[in-house]
């Protein structure tokens, strides 16, 4: 099940959870779009109800870095007194989504002195076991929800494989780098035609510290290698977050959402 923390619903599908984020129904404190619903023709040729298409009329550029530093700087300033989103919410009145703020103040407590005490080992372990589990089924869910779009893409598990393959056969590949998502032909994702796409679960933000650096480093590589691409938060990011050529930065709520719609109307088109 996937649940909506702000509106106290759960859903079976990934797909039905990115679509009730951009509904109007929606509980939300960040940039959320508008959604329209546009009247479509009765279909005559089948019985079966055919869920109307939306369209998002307002875009989503980022979150402004005036919200974010305050956050980010309150956070870093209490981060010796094991702090929670909330704790920061209320010292500084911000109209963030709590997810976004658990996300600055993850990035904050992260520039912590090292526990190397076992006890402190463990518990590090643990936690980040958790975190790697859960980013592990975000992005296998959305993945997914792309593969049906574009049943030709490859993920990170078949990139791999088709290395390994090559490597057997004596011409081993010179592009050994594995983003989540690869297109072997220019394809279009929310507007934008991408060859590549990495899937980040998190929020991102300028001062996320030891961690923006190395994802720059990344979409770097992968653009240098393979072309134009797309890197995808889950949960939004600041404004102006990339300036890298051929690099787009998308929230994974939007472009669940443009996945949707293009599966429905090739559902449409089939009836």
């Amino acid at each position: 099940m996937h649940e909506c923390q702000q509106c106290q619903r759960s859903f079976q599908r990934i797909a039905s959870l990115r679509q009730h984020e951009s509904s109007t129904g929606h509980i939300s404190s960040g940039s959320v779009p508008v959604v329209v619903v546009r009247n479509m023709r009765p279909v005559t040729k089948t019985t079966t109800a055919v869920e109307p298409i939306m369209d998002t009329s307002v875009q989503y550029h980022g979150i402004p870095s005036s919200q974010i530093k305050p956050v980010f700087k309150a956070a870093c300033y209490s981060r010796f007194q094991e702090p929670v989103a909330a704790d920061i919410i209320r010292t500084t009145r911000t109209t963030l989504e709590p997810d976004i703020v658990a996300a600055i103040l993850e990035g904050a407590l992260r520039l912590l002195p090292v526990d190397l005490t076992p006890e402190g080992q463990r518990i590090r372990r643990e936690k980040e076991q958790a975190k790697a589990e859960h980013a592990r089924k975000a992005e296998n869910d959305f993945v997914e929800h792309v593969r049906r779009l574009q049943p030709a893409m490859l993920d990170e598990a078949q990139q791999k494989q088709r290395i390994l393959a090559a490597k057997e056969s004596g011409s081993p590949l010179k592009l050994l780098a594995t983003p989540d998502i690869l297109f072997d032909e220019p394809t279009e994702i929310n507007g934008a035609a991408c060859h590549w796409i990495e899937y980040k679960n998190m929020f991102g933000f300028k001062q996320n510290p030891f961690v923006q650096q190395k994802i720059k480093q990344q979409c770097r590589r992968y653009a240098s290698l393979f072309g134009a691409g797309i890197i995808i938060y889950r949960l939004g990011f600041e404004v102006r977050l990339l300036d890298i050529e051929g690099v787009r930065v998308m929230r994974e709520r939007d472009v669940s959402f443009w996945v949707s719609q293009q599966i429905s109307l090739q559902e449409v088109r089939t009836l």
